[in-house]
């Protein structure tokens, strides 16, 4: 059945496969932002970045949107109206990032004294700030191309700028920092190589993605169709952010700047393992729009959505949960160690919301985004408090435990939801994650295991030098070791149990032999 329900076989594949490029890339350059940067400076780019997911937030949601309402006619090659489409797109980010450069402006100085940033370089920390509000803005612009792709199901080419944008923003920023040591050089670089990739992106689909102005452009039933259904979505990006980036503040406001860093490093690693999954999602909503109107075809889906997403939940946060301690110490040594527990608790968190994707991708394709809507508002109204509550209490654990408990209770919230408005009972679908419980043991084995030797092995270090980078090699390599260990004794005991379908099992080679 997977096989037929996700089509193509390999579009999954590619964007993961991406997103482990990625991954990679950023294993590698965080140490170095790190070491170059130096500390305090590590702790600005960390806060100037999650502002930038702030003023994203100023699409409105407009990509989830245009990518639903241009999903058909980008299937039936009805260009002229796809670029209407993306003209009413642009109009809606023109008055959104017009109101929003107005608070900025204002705001921006206010906003860099109380968190407490530093200048970035020879540039005040106010005027980056601007900086930052100014390259976020166009890159939402130039996001027109990718949506088309996207919108037309052409997975290898988003795979393919999904490595290239990041890849080239954390090289060039990496480069920067070693040649430079400073933030300044470093923020230009990151922004510049990011948007001559979309730029490159959207020139390249100019004939498709240049949104076409006229008459239906102004038409307000339209304008308030994309509106609508882009805000409902967005709620989730509010939820995201709130979940990922709005802790940095309070740490940075109630704590201090220093707590910031290693908060990130745990956050950053936590989200790009997210982002592995999560970009395997982003193949579902034109596949599920394609099923949108059979009801049992829809939910057959789903299900099978659930499952995947379990396994992907497995394969790249559980498993790498169990050797965490090992690899955050290796990583980024001293920053990495102090933030072990908040990867934890992060973790836990992201797996409820990882799981419940696939409902939400399922009211998207229904045109029901509220459902969402109203989970990612329970996700901001929670985290909020408890953050900030926390965080005064138990420093950075508390605030990663507030988002924990938030993630975890929006993402139950959601898939209790889309249930209950589809007609569905809940227990096939508890019965779909309840057959995981002994892949669930194994990393939990494997994780109490690795914690142990890593505890009893980190007393013996000498206390002058315990985060040398000679002494972290060998831990990375045994981290390295250790997961890919835990991921073969998790197939074995599924294909001793029989779990994988027939399906699944031609699904998964059709992803690596590239075959429909």
């Amino acid at each position: 059945m997977a096989a037929r329900l996700f089509d193509p076989a390999g579009s999954v594949a590619l964007m993961v496969g991406a997103r482990l490029l990625n991954l990679a890339v950023g294993l590698v350059g965080l140490p170095v932002l790190i070491r170059y940067l130096g500390g305090e400076a590590f702790a600005a780019w960390a806060l100037l970045l999650a502002l930038a997911g702030g003023f994203s937030l100023l699409e409105l949601g407009m990509t989830l949107a245009v990518v639903r309402f241009l999903a058909v006619p980008a299937q039936q090659g009805r260009w002229t109206q796809a670029r209407e489409l993306l003209g009413r797109a642009w109009l809606v980010l023109a008055g959104s990032f017009g109101l929003g450069a107005l608070a900025v402006l204002a705001l921006a100085r206010p906003l860099a004294d109380w968190l407490g940033l530093p200048a970035a370089g020879g540039v005040p920390a106010h005027q980056a700030i601007l900086g930052v509000f100014a390259a976020v803005a166009l890159r939402a612009f130039l996001q027109s191309g990718t949506w088309t792709l996207i919108a037309a199901r052409r997975f290898g080419a988003v795979s393919a700028v999904s490595v290239l944008q990041p890849l080239a923003a954390n090289i060039a920023a990496m480069l920067a920092a070693w040649c430079w040591g400073r933030l300044d050089a470093a923020l230009l670089a990151f922004w510049g190589a990011q948007l001559a990739v979309v730029g490159a992106v959207f020139l390249l689909q100019r004939r498709r993605c240049a949104p076409r102005f006229g008459a239906a452009t102004w038409n307000r039933q339209a304008l308030g169709e994309l509106l609508h259904y882009g805000l409902a979505n967005q709620a989730e990006g509010w939820a995201q952010f709130v979940n990922f980036q709005f802790d940095k503040f309070l740490i940075a406001a109630w704590v201090g700047l220093w707590g910031v860093a290693p908060y990130e490093v745990a956050n950053r690693a936590v989200a790009a393992l997210r982002s592995i999954p999560a970009s395997g999602a982003d193949t579902f909503l034109p596949n599920a729009m394609v099923r949108a109107d059979g009801a049992r075809a829809a939910w057959d889906w789903y299900l099978a959505s659930t499952r995947l997403a379990a396994y992907g939940v497995v394969v790249f946060l559980l498993a790498p949960l169990a050797v965490a301690p090992v690899f955050l110490y290796a990583w980024t040594g001293e920053m990495g160690h102090l933030g072990s527990d908040v990867f934890v608790a992060l973790c836990i968190g992201t797996v409820a919301s990882v799981l419940a994707l696939p409902a939400a991708t399922l009211a998207q394709a229904q045109g029901r985004p509220a459902l969402q809507a109203r989970a990612a508002g329970l996700a901001v109204a929670l985290n909020l408090p408890l953050s900030l509550l926390l965080v005064l209490r138990f420093g950075a654990l508390g605030a990663a435990i507030g988002s924990a408990c938030a993630m975890a209770l929006s993402a139950a919230l959601l898939v209790w939801t889309v249930h209950r408005h589809f007609g569905q009972p809940l227990a096939p679908t508890l019965a779909v994650l309840a057959r995981f419980w002994p892949v669930v043991l194994v990393c939990a084995l494997w994780g109490v295991a690795g914690a142990w030797i890593f505890d009893a092995w980190f007393e013996t270090l000498p206390p002058q030098a315990p985060y040398a980078r000679a002494l972290r090699v060998a831990p990375g390599l045994c981290a390295v070791g250790a997961y890919v260990l835990c991921i073969a004794c998790v197939a074995a005991v599924e294909l001793a149990r029989g779990a994988f379908t027939a399906g699944e099992l031609a699904w998964l080679r059709a992803c690596f032999t590239r075959r429909r």
